[in-house]
């Protein structure tokens, strides 16, 4: 996770599922942006404008083996 948010590049993005109260519990994860999956269990089938609208961020895509990737991938 060190390797992770030390540093970040613009094709990884790094994504904290957890809810706003975990968050400020037990503090935000330098980097990351929020996409609590409890409450927004649908997130993934949102279109690209609702989810940018939602989160804030780009929609990322999916590759072949299961993974997220970034806007610049």
């Amino acid at each position: 996770m060190k390797e992770l948010t030390s540093a970040p590049t613009p094709s990884r993005l790094l994504i904290d599922v957890r809810e706003p109260a975990e968050v400020a519990q037990s503090g935000r994860i330098p980097g990351s942006v929020l996409m609590p999956i409890n409450s927004n269990p649908d997130a993934v089938y949102l279109d690209p404008e609702d989810f940018e609208e939602e989160f804030g961020f780009e929609k990322p895509g999916h590759k072949e083996d299961g993974t997220a990737s970034g806007p610049e991938e």
